[in-house]
């Protein structure tokens, strides 16, 4: 096949465009608004391990890609939009992989009153619903969905206490598993140390169980979900993973400015900790936290994923037309 073609199939694209109809629908029939913001700003929501892409704008400054529109959806939040969506180009400098391509589509919302709980009914609907629309229903049984904290998975696999644990511990179930350390690894923190195991012997499991959202993630991984008010060891967050692919991310949301901007610094830290060049933090986002941020639940779902599962592909390449080495 010559370059200049397409790498997924036109009945994909096809199915792509009935599945992008049909949540437009489901949302709208929940009472949600469509929204656009953004792809490129002078500001970036910070993570240490995720890049956005930089575009020169002139000779005086720098902006960013959005690595997703969650800073600009937040801002209309605390302008006083109601519950909104939007499905929309993302980009992520480095990710190329059979999952991963450096543009590709994101779904995210934020609900109003909504509790993590709704938001797993809402996403359970959706992923049933998708199933019907794109017609691959005969061929997919819809199980019910496991709901299981990162604790209690950690612990059924491995043995050991998520929220107590050490970097030895870890090596130590690492080896039993047979799972090479990297290099380096022994000045490393505890998160990389669990992120690590996660990667090698909980991630592997999943692909056997279908339908799973893990809850209650430890506290040092909250991102930007508020932490339990029962249990401050963990944050009020989510992940869905169809068959061991993950799917999308939710949070019960940080409304704190202070903690906002000190989870920022925090990321920049450690950025540096890793040779990253600084990112300029999102200084609109904190002052219209400090204005004013209603309390609210988001998720954040890569489309194209969710196309990967619904075809039974492995492959990011199979469901969108031109992936980075066709762009």
């Amino acid at each position: 096949m010559s370059d200049w073609q397409p790498t997924a199939s036109l009945d994909a694209l096809l199915l792509r465009h009935r599945l992008r109809s049909h949540i437009r629908r489901l949302f709208d029939d929940a009472g949600f608004i469509e929204v656009e913001t953004p792809c490129l700003s002078s500001e970036s929501v910070i993570d240490a391990h995720l890049d956005p892409i930089e575009v020169p704008f002139d000779r005086a400054s720098q902006s960013y890609l959005q690595t997703s529109p969650e800073a600009h959806m937040k801002r209309l939040l605390s302008a006083g939009a109601p519950s909104i969506y939007q499905l929309t180009r993302s980009f992520r400098a480095g990710e190329i992989g059979d999952r991963h391509n450096p543009e590709f589509s994101m779904l995210e919302w934020y609900a109003l009153g909504w509790s993590i709980d709704d938001q797993i009914k809402f996403i359970s609907r959706l992923v049933e619903s998708s199933i019907d629309e794109v017609g691959l229903g005969s061929s997919r049984v819809f199980s019910l969905p496991r709901i299981v904290t990162y604790s209690e998975l950690v612990r059924e696999l491995t043995g050991i206490d998520a929220l107590e644990t050490t970097p030895m511990a870890c090596f130590d179930v690492l080896i039993e598993h047979g799972i090479s350390i990297p290099a380096g690894m022994d000045k490393s923190p505890l998160d990389d140390w669990l992120n690590l195991v996660w990667a090698g012997i909980v991630e592997p499991s999943l692909v056997d169980q279908g339908i799973v959202y893990v809850t209650d993630y430890p506290a040092r991984q909250a991102a930007l979900a508020r932490l339990s008010p029962s249990d401050p060891r963990v944050a009020l967050r989510f992940e869905l993973y169809l068959n061991g692919l993950e799917i999308c991310n939710g949070y019960d949301e940080l409304t704190d400015p202070d903690e906002l901007d000190a989870r920022m610094q925090s990321q920049q830290s450690i950025r540096a900790s890793l040779g990253k060049e600084p990112l300029r933090p999102p200084s609109r986002l904190i002052e219209a936290q400090r204005a004013h941020f209603p309390a609210c639940t988001g998720v954040a779902l890569g489309f194209d994923r969710l196309m990967m599962w619904l075809i039974g592909s492995t492959q990011i390449s199979d469901v969108i037309s031109f992936p980075w080495g066709r762009a």
